[in-house]
């Protein structure tokens, strides 16, 4: 029984967790995707607007969260909010997700082991134009 303990604890001690907030606007203004890195608050917390440039004249909006140990604090409601107002601001399409992922050990065909994910959990919310897809 004891290295059954032990190697429980071993398991546990091992398990780590990885959380995860974006939120991308599918604006197709220029104006917007010129505009320099911008720090706004929302409901309590504090979020970097910046446009990122894909291939040819495309982009979009990317906000993330300025302090990242709020990323397991946000709630879904607020993400879903956030997705909402900037929506209606932006006139747009805009999708975020919030979520985390768990690392441990894992069995493997040959027997071995291997540090990957073994749970997840997202949330997804998508707004248009002020309402809710």
């Amino acid at each position: 029984m004891q290295n059954l303990e032990r190697f429980c604890f071993y398991i546990f001690v091992l398990m780590e967790y990885e959380y995860h907030f974006s939120v991308r606007i599918f604006t197709a203004c220029e104006k917007n995707l010129s505009t320099p890195k911008k720090i706004f608050s929302f409901e309590g917390f504090d979020f970097v607007l910046s446009a990122v440039q894909s291939s040819g004249n495309e982009g979009y909006l990317w906000v993330s969260l300025l302090n990242p140990e709020d990323n397991p604090r946000i709630p879904e409601e607020v993400v879903s909010g956030l997705c909402q107002k900037l929506s209606q601001d932006f006139h747009c399409r805009v999708e975020g997700r919030k979520g985390w992922e768990k690392y441990g050990n894992t069995n493997v065909f040959n027997g071995g082991s291997d540090y990957e994910v073994v749970e997840e959990k997202w949330f997804y919310s998508t707004w248009e134009n002020g309402a809710m897809l």
